[in-house]
């Protein structure tokens, strides 16, 4: 305590920030010449594995110059440099490194010449001479009379490192190198041949140890990790000891140096949030109604407790508003502070996306105790606040302040308790405010809040109570704790403390946040309560494998295994046949097949993407505040702005993503739970900002749940009609066409009208099975409630045409997952719906039906060796082209009388033209066609494909009559037209491929032709020949999907110009 015990070091150990200062020559002023102070010889031993550091720096400073020499370590080789005051010389000729552990002698010399016009500096290695050189110095430059002991000011040795300012020299180091320090072990100092201690005679030092072991002795362990050293007998190749050592990890830490944080592994339960803490390791943020370490406990919360920000992560209540508010709104709430010394943000009504200074919004703010309302109708921001601070006083009893805020049109209003009434008026001449109908409380859900306007970014989340909080909007008023559709995170029940007496053990201290608790451990203690005498996931502690995970728990600790590993430490490895989710933390992802670069797979055929830029705005750097007389809140805002970093978002960044306009995803399911996440693919809540939208299934009580949302985030959902039984094998399939979405269950199906036809998709975007790797990232409307993991079996993926095998091959990433029954045997197992059975090896074989062959039916038959039936086709692939009413893949099995017809985009369809029963008096009954002078043709489609021939109809090889898309608009052609080519397109129709169902009608009648699309004319002509057009047949036909381009152009020619037409892709047709 009273620094009476010395400290004796005689190896001197350096950890990169430490060093030692010696004076080279001491009373300089009593030395005689100055061939007495020039000189500069050290000599020392070293031992390191350092990679780079700053080894010895000898320097000394004149009246008009100085001289210094450098040794340094760059990539594990020596780097000598010096200078003699008028340039700089750089040797590093030794190409042998000196980072193996093993101890060298260095020896440096600066020496002058006898009339000082030249030096000469050397570096010997182990009594060898290494490198020299030599340059001209700075003293040729004084007269010889002021050749003395006196031009010489100090000169100084620093080994390891050097203090901030050792001399007024400015030292010409490599920018790696002037702040980096040694680490390794020094000793066997001499200084111009004089031995010195290397810590006892220095004169000034920090951070200096005996020498231990080198690898503790470089800091290996991070996170506060302490560092032991492993004693062993195992030598290297060169007979010398090997030195070992394991870092003793902190709570919430792990690996060989403690550098994983267990959030890493998400260990919180029901979407709560992991966040790295000071001190415990790790904090959960739970969400709006669960509570304790893990947020594994319910929670009713009638008065939220918000308890601000974590790593940039707020608390916060988001409440959907049910009311317009436009022009007018009214928002009172009480707060009870837990501090006055806080720039929080209260409540926040305002855009999607980034912020710029023109973006409309409301915000209120608590600056200290004062209150700030600003808002911003598109033509900037206005700002009023009080002109007092709230009366706040830890020592009386806590009182709550009521807050009322107001807007109508561009007046607003504030006041505190009834008190303090200001007033402002915005600029512009804008009266409305175009906000979403979500209001923040207490926080953002947006991380740091860097997407929020101007000053909103230096504001941190609330600490205090926000409760009985009501909006109006004209004669409206909404209690908001009653509506539903209350989301937050990190909300508490004001007044209710997590930490209780027991919460941390052995003495531990109890910290609460909002809904949650963290210990902070005494030393010696352990774990999420410290209740253990060790990290349970240290390296050195828990048995788990080397490529799975431990995860720490209450008691003790638990491994999640990757693919292909099982067992209680994944110590087991097993192949896997049918998918099984334990509902622990598991999940599977696998790639969109579309990705797949010259791909010939259906998926990729059948899946219609675009490129697609997604520009992201500018968010504008927050701009000073100044006025005349400035106000505190203004100066205190400008201050914390200047003092915190601040860093704009980049003018433009651009993602390239994919449109998915049509998809259908199939797959078993065996569901062991009623609820959990089946399938996600889309935004997560780390890349939001992008909007790209979602596409999730979920399980919630038995019934499948599909939900989906573009980038407009507007989410549509569809709900099974039957609900799964627990253990039994259903068969699912969601598809979307367009804006169609169908769910089916066990061939029930269910289906809706989404407002917008597309989801965007990133190119390296993965299908999420059972759950995420971190369910926090699930966006809030992508599953109803708090979402858990699936439990339960998963086989037969198939992803819009492409099968996808749940194995080791296909799996991207996996977390605790393993086979279904435990056999060889899986729904995957056999290709072309062949059954897997088990012999009495309990090896697996298929049975195959007869169109395929080979072990696991992978090998289709041809028809060229069995012939098709029913008048089927054989085409070159193999193939049956099978003819209306049969299917199969030899057209064997009968099928039913489709009431829509569905075209693939090389199907057809011929109707043939109406015929009138007559009755002959000598030929008897007969059928007649009896001819039109007007001809109608209706017909309803639907099809996300832009390009596509929808009807055909030619009458005696001189008319015809055809209808089609083109770039999702109408276009007509026939020879009855005026035009150059016989076509006429009809962009008034709008874009149509967009899902919905169409009904469109051609009408020729008396020497008119018309369009219409949905009853309305889009198209009408008077035709320059007077006859009608009269059909023999109707043909409605498509050419095959748009990889395979097929052009179709009319057979007649009419004045020797053949008109031509070209159509392409999937439409689908019916009533």
């Amino acid at each position: 305590a009273l620094c009476e015990t010395p400290i004796i070091i005689k190896n001197a150990a350096f950890s990169g920030d430490s060093y030692v200062s010696h004076r080279i020559h001491k009373d300089i002023q009593h030395h005689d010449s100055l061939d007495t102070v020039l000189p500069m010889h050290v000599q020392l031993k070293v031992r390191t594995r350092a990679t780079n550091g700053l080894i010895m720096l000898a320097a000394a400073q004149g009246t008009k110059g100085g001289h210094y020499m450098a040794l340094f370590l760059q990539k594990g080789l020596l780097q000598f440099q010096f200078s003699c005051g008028l340039q700089t010389m750089l040797l590093s000729e030794l190409e042998t490194p000196v980072n193996t552990g093993h101890e060298i002698t260095i020896r440096a010399e600066l020496d002058f010449s006898r009339n000082y016009t030249h030096c000469n500096a050397s570096l010997l290695v182990n009594d060898t001479l290494a490198m020299s050189g030599d340059q001209p110095t700075w003293l040729k430059l004084l007269p010889s009379r002021m050749h003395s002991p006196e031009a010489i000011l100090n000169t100084w040795l620093h080994l390891g490192g050097a203090p901030q300012a050792p001399i007024g020299l400015i030292i010409e180091l490599p920018p790696s190198q002037s702040g980096s320090g040694f680490t390794g072990c020094l000793h066997s100092l001499r200084i111009n041949e004089e031995t010195r201690e290397i810590f006892g005679e220095a004169l000034d030092g920090f951070g200096i140890t005996e020498c231990g072991s080198l690898a503790c002795l470089s800091s290996p362990c991070r996170n506060g990790a302490a560092c032991i050293k492993i004693e062993t007998n195992e030598v290297d190749e060169n007979g010398d000891k090997v030195e070992k050592w394991k870092c003793k990890c902190p709570t919430g830490y792990m690996g060989p140096t403690c550098e994983v944080s267990v959030c890493e592994d998400n260990p919180c339960q029901y979407g709560g949030t992991c966040v790295q803490f000071p001190g415990s390791g790790y904090l959960c943020l739970c969400p709006l109604g669960k509570h304790g370490h893990y947020c594994e406990h319910n929670l009713e919360v009638a008065l939220p407790s918000f308890s601000g920000s974590v790593n940039g992560l707020s608390s916060f209540v988001a409440y959907t508003v049910p009311i317009p508010l436009e022009y007018s709104l009214e928002l009172s709430f009480k707060i009870l502070p837990q501090t006055m010394s806080q720039i929080a943000l209260l409540a926040f009504l305002g855009q999607t996306g980034y912020h710029d200074e023109k973006s409309d919004h409301l915000a209120i703010s608590f600056i200290q105790g004062y209150i700030m309302l600003t808002w911003n109708l598109g033509a900037g921001p206005r700002r009023i606040f009080t002109q007092k601070p709230i009366d706040f006083r830890l020592d009386a009893p806590r009182v709550p302040y009521e807050i009322k805020v107001g807007r109508i049109g561009r007046q607003a209003w504030l006041s505190v308790d009834g008190k303090f009434n200001i007033t402002g008026r915005s600029p512009g001449s804008v009266s409305r405010m175009d906000v979403m109908p979500i209001l923040y409380l207490g926080g953002h859900e947006i991380a740091n809040f860097h997407t929020l306007p101007h000053d909103l970014p230096l504001h941190s989340g609330f600490q205090g109570c926000i409760y009985d909080v009501h909006l109006k909007a004209g004669q409206v008023t909404v209690p908001l704790q009653e509506t539903r559709g209350v989301r937050g995170r990190g909300v508490g029940q004001c007044g209710t403390r997590e930490c209780h007496r027991h919460a941390c053990q052995h003495d531990g201290a109890c910290l609460q946040h909002g809904a949650t608790f963290t210990c902070i451990c005494q030393e010696g203690w352990y774990g999420p309560l410290c209740a253990q005498p060790t990290n349970p996931c240290d390296s050195f502690n828990n048995k788990c494998s080397d490529d799975s995970t431990c995860v720490p728990l209450v008691n003790g600790y638990e491994c999640d295994c990757p693919v292909g590993k099982t067992g209680k430490n994944c110590e087991e490895g097993k192949h896997i046949f049918d998918v099984s989710l334990t509902g622990r933390r598991s999940y599977l992802a696998v790639r969109w097949p579309y990705f797949y670069e010259n791909s010939d797979k259906l998926g990729s055929k059948r899946s219609q993407m675009i490129s697609y830029r997604n520009f992201t705005k500018k968010l504008m750097p927050p701009k000073p505040i100044s006025s005349a007389n400035q106000h505190f809140v203004m100066k205190l805002l400008n201050e914390v702005e200047k003092q915190r970093s601040f860093s704009p978002v980049p003018l433009k960044t651009y993602e390239e993503h994919h449109r998915v306009q049509f998809f259908f995803i199939e797959f078993q399911l065996r569901p062991l739970s009623e609820r959990g996440l089946l399938l996600y693919f889309g935004t997560l809540n780390n890349n939001q900002d992008k909007k790209i939208g979602f596409v999730s299934l979920s399980l919630q009580g038995g019934v499948v749940e599909f939900r989906i949302s573009g980038p407009n985030s507007h989410v549509t959902v569809v709900r099974s009609v039957r609900m799964l039984a627990i253990g039994e094998w259903h068969k699912i399939k969601m598809a979307q066409r367009g804006r169609w979405l169908t769910l089916w269950v066990e061939g029930s199906a269910s289906s809706a009208l989404a407002p917008t036809a597309e989801v965007l998709v990133e190119p390296d975007s993965l299908l999420y099975i059972g759950g995420l790797k971190d369910l926090s990232k699930l966006p809030h409307n992508a599953i109803s409630g708090f979402p858990i993991p699936f439990r339960g079996c998963v086989r037969g993926l198939v992803v819009s045409g492409s099968r996808i095998v749940l194995n080791e091959t296909n799996i991207m990433e996996s977390r605790n997952i393993r086979d279904c029954d435990g056999t060889a045997c899986g729904g995957d197992s056999c290709e072309a719906g062949g059954h897997c059975w088990l012999d009495e090896k309990l090896q697996p074989h298929c049975i195959c039906p007869e169109y395929a062959k080979g072990n696991r039916c992978e090998y289709s038959e041809t028809c060229k060796l069995i012939p098709c039936k029913n008048n089927g086709r054989c085409l070159r692939s193999g193939r049956c082209s099978c003819p209306n009413g049969w299917g199969g893949f030899y057209c064997e099995i009968a099928l039913g009388k489709p009431t829509t017809p569905s075209f693939r985009g090389n199907s057809y369809l011929v109707l043939p033209p109406q015929r009138i029963p007559m009755k002959d008096k000598r030929k008897g009954p007969s059928l007649y066609i009896r001819p039109r002078e007007a001809l109608q043709i209706s017909l309803n489609f639907s099809t996300i494909e832009p390009d596509g021939l929808l009807l055909w109809s030619e009458h005696d090889n001189t008319k015809f009559l055809g209808l089609g898309l083109e770039d999702g608009h109408l276009k007509l052609a026939s020879n009855l037209l005026g035009s150059i080519n016989d076509t006429v397109s009809a962009p008034s129709s709008g874009f149509i491929a967009d899902g919905s169902w169409h009904t469109a009608k051609i009408i020729v009648d008396r020497g008119l032709l018309e369009l219409q699309l949905d009853g309305e004319v889009v198209f009408s002509e008077k035709l320059a020949l007077a006859e009608s057009l009269m059909p023999s047949s109707t043909t409605t036909s498509t050419t095959p999907s748009p990889y395979r381009t097929r052009t179709r152009s009319s057979l007649a020619l009419r004045r020797g110009k053949q008109p031509t037409i070209t159509y392409e892709n999937t439409f689908y047709l019916g009533k």
